[in-house]
Protein backbone atom coordinates (compact mmCIF):
# COMPACT_ATOMS: atom_id res chain seq x y z
CA UNK A 1 0.00 0.00 0.00
CA UNK A 2 0.87 3.31 -1.06
CA UNK A 3 0.34 6.40 1.77
CA UNK A 4 0.09 9.58 -0.01
CA UNK A 5 1.68 13.19 1.62
CA UNK A 6 -0.62 15.16 2.72
CA UNK A 7 -1.24 17.78 -0.18
CA UNK A 8 -0.06 15.27 -2.76
CA UNK A 9 -1.66 16.25 -6.38
CA UNK A 10 -2.60 12.67 -8.23
CA UNK A 11 -2.92 14.07 -11.83
CA UNK A 12 -5.26 11.09 -12.97
CA UNK A 13 -7.63 12.12 -9.60
CA UNK A 14 -7.46 15.69 -11.14
CA UNK A 15 -8.10 14.51 -14.75
CA UNK A 16 -11.50 12.94 -13.79
CA UNK A 17 -12.54 15.92 -11.66
CA UNK A 18 -12.44 18.34 -14.55
CA UNK A 19 -13.48 15.36 -17.04
CA UNK A 20 -16.91 15.23 -15.19
CA UNK A 21 -17.52 18.94 -14.04
CA UNK A 22 -17.00 19.13 -18.06
CA UNK A 23 -19.88 16.62 -18.76
CA UNK A 24 -21.68 18.11 -15.83
CA UNK A 25 -21.87 21.30 -17.81
CA UNK A 26 -22.43 19.98 -21.34
CA UNK A 27 -25.48 18.09 -19.81
CA UNK A 28 -26.68 21.14 -18.54
CA UNK A 29 -26.58 23.18 -21.05
CA UNK A 30 -30.20 25.11 -22.65
CA UNK A 31 -33.02 22.71 -23.91
CA UNK A 32 -31.63 21.83 -27.05
CA UNK A 33 -28.35 22.90 -27.26
CA UNK A 34 -25.94 19.91 -27.52
CA UNK A 35 -23.05 21.09 -26.48
CA UNK A 36 -22.31 24.12 -24.23
CA UNK A 37 -19.20 26.43 -24.07
CA UNK A 38 -18.77 25.95 -20.68
CA UNK A 39 -19.07 22.35 -21.21
CA UNK A 40 -16.22 22.67 -23.98
CA UNK A 41 -14.17 25.16 -21.64
CA UNK A 42 -13.77 22.32 -18.54
CA UNK A 43 -13.29 19.52 -21.14
CA UNK A 44 -10.34 21.68 -22.42
CA UNK A 45 -9.00 22.15 -19.12
CA UNK A 46 -9.35 18.72 -18.24
CA UNK A 47 -7.87 17.64 -21.50
CA UNK A 48 -4.91 19.50 -20.53
CA UNK A 49 -4.31 17.01 -17.82
CA UNK A 50 -4.16 13.83 -19.34
CA UNK A 51 -1.03 13.00 -20.17
CA UNK A 52 -1.40 9.70 -21.87
CA UNK A 53 -1.71 6.21 -20.54
CA UNK A 54 -1.88 5.34 -16.70
CA UNK A 55 1.58 3.19 -16.06
CA UNK A 56 2.45 2.96 -20.02
CA UNK A 57 5.66 0.84 -18.72
CA UNK A 58 3.60 -1.38 -16.72
CA UNK A 59 0.56 -2.09 -19.79
CA UNK A 60 0.32 -6.05 -17.81
CA UNK A 61 -0.44 -5.15 -14.53
CA UNK A 62 -3.96 -6.10 -13.49
CA UNK A 63 -4.90 -3.68 -11.52
CA UNK A 64 -4.48 -0.82 -13.85
CA UNK A 65 -5.98 -2.17 -16.49
CA UNK A 66 -9.59 -1.37 -16.01
CA UNK A 67 -8.20 2.23 -14.66
CA UNK A 68 -6.37 3.07 -17.59
CA UNK A 69 -8.85 2.05 -19.58
CA UNK A 70 -11.88 4.20 -17.99
CA UNK A 71 -9.58 7.52 -18.49
CA UNK A 72 -8.86 7.10 -22.18
CA UNK A 73 -12.45 6.14 -22.24
CA UNK A 74 -12.99 10.07 -20.65
CA UNK A 75 -10.05 11.45 -22.45
CA UNK A 76 -11.79 10.43 -26.13
CA UNK A 77 -15.43 11.56 -24.80
CA UNK A 78 -13.85 15.07 -24.06
CA UNK A 79 -12.11 14.81 -27.32
CA UNK A 80 -15.06 14.69 -28.74
CA UNK A 81 -17.45 17.03 -26.76
CA UNK A 82 -14.50 20.14 -27.75
CA UNK A 83 -14.76 18.49 -31.58
CA UNK A 84 -18.10 19.05 -31.72
CA UNK A 85 -18.14 22.54 -29.94
CA UNK A 86 -15.15 23.55 -32.01
CA UNK A 87 -17.53 22.38 -35.23
CA UNK A 88 -20.29 23.94 -34.44
CA UNK A 89 -18.69 27.17 -34.28
CA UNK A 90 -16.95 27.25 -37.49
CA UNK A 91 -13.65 26.15 -36.49
CA UNK A 92 -13.13 22.96 -38.53
CA UNK A 93 -9.10 22.94 -38.19
CA UNK A 94 -9.61 22.60 -34.53
CA UNK A 95 -12.12 20.15 -34.93
CA UNK A 96 -10.67 18.25 -37.55
CA UNK A 97 -7.42 18.00 -34.92
CA UNK A 98 -9.05 17.04 -31.96
CA UNK A 99 -11.21 13.98 -33.97
CA UNK A 100 -7.99 12.73 -35.36
CA UNK A 101 -6.35 12.79 -31.58
CA UNK A 102 -9.56 10.85 -30.80
CA UNK A 103 -8.87 8.61 -33.82
CA UNK A 104 -5.16 8.14 -32.85
CA UNK A 105 -6.42 7.11 -28.81
CA UNK A 106 -9.45 4.96 -30.57
CA UNK A 107 -8.55 3.57 -33.72
CA UNK A 108 -11.17 1.59 -34.16
CA UNK A 109 -14.45 3.66 -33.52
CA UNK A 110 -15.73 3.89 -37.28
CA UNK A 111 -17.89 6.19 -36.80
CA UNK A 112 -15.11 8.97 -36.24
CA UNK A 113 -13.42 8.40 -39.66
CA UNK A 114 -16.98 9.36 -40.83
CA UNK A 115 -17.26 12.13 -39.11
CA UNK A 116 -13.79 13.49 -40.07
CA UNK A 117 -14.80 12.25 -43.45
CA UNK A 118 -17.58 14.37 -44.05
CA UNK A 119 -16.10 17.23 -41.77
CA UNK A 120 -13.00 17.54 -44.57
CA UNK A 121 -15.29 16.96 -47.64
CA UNK A 122 -18.01 19.93 -46.10
CA UNK A 123 -14.65 22.38 -46.88
CA UNK A 124 -14.49 21.02 -50.37
CA UNK A 125 -10.96 19.10 -49.00
CA UNK A 126 -11.98 16.03 -50.69
CA UNK A 127 -8.83 14.63 -50.63
CA UNK A 128 -7.94 14.80 -47.42
CA UNK A 129 -11.63 13.38 -46.70
CA UNK A 130 -10.97 10.39 -49.18
CA UNK A 131 -7.66 9.44 -47.51
CA UNK A 132 -9.20 9.35 -44.18
CA UNK A 133 -11.75 6.74 -45.43
CA UNK A 134 -8.68 5.01 -47.21
CA UNK A 135 -6.78 4.79 -43.79
CA UNK A 136 -9.30 3.16 -42.32
CA UNK A 137 -10.12 0.44 -44.87
CA UNK A 138 -12.89 1.61 -47.03
CA UNK A 139 -13.38 3.15 -50.35
CA UNK A 140 -15.79 5.40 -51.06
CA UNK A 141 -18.06 4.92 -53.45
CA UNK A 142 -16.55 6.88 -56.21
CA UNK A 143 -13.04 5.39 -55.82
CA UNK A 144 -13.81 2.54 -57.62
CA UNK A 145 -14.58 -1.24 -56.99
CA UNK A 146 -13.24 -3.71 -54.43
CA UNK A 147 -13.80 -6.13 -51.80
CA UNK A 148 -13.57 -3.65 -49.02
CA UNK A 149 -16.47 -2.16 -47.49
CA UNK A 150 -18.33 0.89 -49.19
CA UNK A 151 -18.72 4.05 -47.53
CA UNK A 152 -20.88 6.87 -48.86
CA UNK A 153 -19.85 10.60 -47.63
Amino acid sequence: MVKLVAGAIVDSWQFEEEAASAFLAAERGPAGARVVSVGGTSARIALSRYHGDLLPDDRHEEWAIEIRERLKSRYVQLLDLVAAEAEEAGEVDEATRLIQRAIEAEPYDEQRYLRLARLLASQGRTGSALTTIERRGWRSTSSGSGSQSRCRL
